[in-house]
């Protein structure tokens, strides 16, 4: 009775992590870069992506998942937006990361919507690993960093966006 609500979720997890990365990366470095303008550029041109999606996925094809992947879509795309503001801003290099982790997302819902769900668990696992290999340099950095938060002392201060 669980399996039309856990393909829902399958759905909603990749919104929930666009959607709290923007919330608490972009959003608060867009503020605090005094960009709000920008941030309400964007919010409402993903608002309007999500309105013509949604009407889209609702009344042309009248599909509840077209509806839910286009508020997926919407959530990706003010994602992508803000990070690549922030990025140019910050003269960070972005395509590399931003790309992986749309790869990453669109493997993860794939993934689960179409294999048994240990396999699915598998796979993604399978694609993380090869991610962290790729990224090893930036997650040893990541490593490293959080030893030394753990232990206390004071980490110097680096970019650990890139």
């Amino acid at each position: 009775q669980y399996r039309e609500s856990l393909r829902y979720l399958a759905l909603l997890l990749p919104l929930c992590t666009f959607d709290g990365k923007t919330q608490l990366l972009c959003t608060t470095y867009l503020k605090v870069l005094r960009k709000e303008r920008l941030l309400l550029r964007i919010n409402l041109l993903a608002c309007g992506v999500s309105a013509v999606l949604s009407v889209m996925g609702a009344f042309l094809w009248n599909n509840i998942y077209a509806v839910v992947l286009s508020m997926v879509a919407a959530v990706a795309f003010r994602s992508f937006l803000a990070e690549y503001f922030l990025y140019r801003i910050m003269n960070i290099p972005f395509l590399r990361n931003i790309l992986a982790e749309f790869f990453l997302a669109a493997a993860f819902l794939a993934l689960s919507w179409f294999l048994d769900s240990w396999l699915a668990l598998a796979g993604y696992l399978i694609l993380y690993l090869v991610y962290l290999l790729l990224c090893r340099r930036q997650a040893g950095e990541l490593a490293a960093f959080a030893k030394q938060l753990l232990k206390g002392k004071k980490a110097p201060a680096q970019n650990h966006l890139q």
